[in-house]
């Protein structure tokens, strides 16, 4: 897969990859007090932008493309559309590999679904990532997961800190894992050091969107692993 510089999206061959779009995110934050005005535009903006620059004919989503989990909203589901519509008009079709906030999509939109444990685009294995990939992902030459959000955390020397969406590579797994970073700036993420598979060997190597390579990721200790 190649990173596009400065942008939370991927190529594989004339595939632009995306994941954790998480439409509707702003609804449950106003539940919780915060106004924050619908970001689907801007969304489906840079999506459009990136698939008329990188002339991509497929955007494939790796999961999360809506919030919510239980029930979705009139609003959600209308931005949901609208956010798949942009990117037909742009002159790339949608596929979606559903992830665990994706339940029911297919009743409210016409979305090419990928097989829930993933799929092969070229040598590259893409799936969400709440999963373990079956064994015919291991054939190919990458397995790229979204679900996780990864960022690094920056601290200052006076204790203040700020974290930055990032893109993982477990280079040591076999195939190497990538974990691409949430398309949607408002969504939290992981942190970097807490990001670990049990089938899989790290630690990580990080770098940030605009391409600064940060190395190995020294991970935490955890008593249990995600599976």
């Amino acid at each position: 897969m190649k990173f596009l510089t400065n942008e939370p999206a991927g190529l594989v061959g004339s595939t632009l990859v995306i994941s954790d779009v998480h439409v509707g995110l702003e609804y449950d934050l106003r539940a919780h007090g915060m106004n924050v005005p619908s970001q689907t535009g801007k969304l489906a903006k840079l999506a459009t932008r990136l698939v008329r620059e990188n002339k991509a004919d497929r955007v494939a989503v790796l999961g999360d493309l809506k919030h919510s989990i239980i029930g979705t909203s009139w609003p959600e589901k209308h931005e949901v559309k609208q956010f798949i519509e942009a990117i037909r008009a742009a002159g790339a079709e949608v596929m979606l590999i559903k992830g665990n906030h994706d339940a029911w999509i297919e009743r409210f939109s016409d979305i090419t679904l990928a097989p829930a444990q993933g799929t092969r685009v070229r040598d590259s294995w893409l799936a969400h990532g709440h999963a373990r990939p079956p064994v015919e992902a291991f054939e190919c030459e990458e397995i790229v997961f979204g679900h996780a959000h990864p960022t690094v955390v920056f601290e200052d020397s006076l204790g203040g800190k700020r974290s930055e969406r990032a893109w993982l590579r477990f280079e040591q797994n076999k195939p190497p894992l990538v974990i691409v970073p949430a398309f949607n700036p408002l969504l939290g993420g992981a942190d970097a050091r807490d990001v670990r598979f049990a089938w899989v060997r790290g630690p990580p190597s990080a770098y940030l969107l605009d391409g600064t390579p940060l190395g190995k990721i020294r991970q935490k200790k955890a008593k249990s692993k995600t599976s």
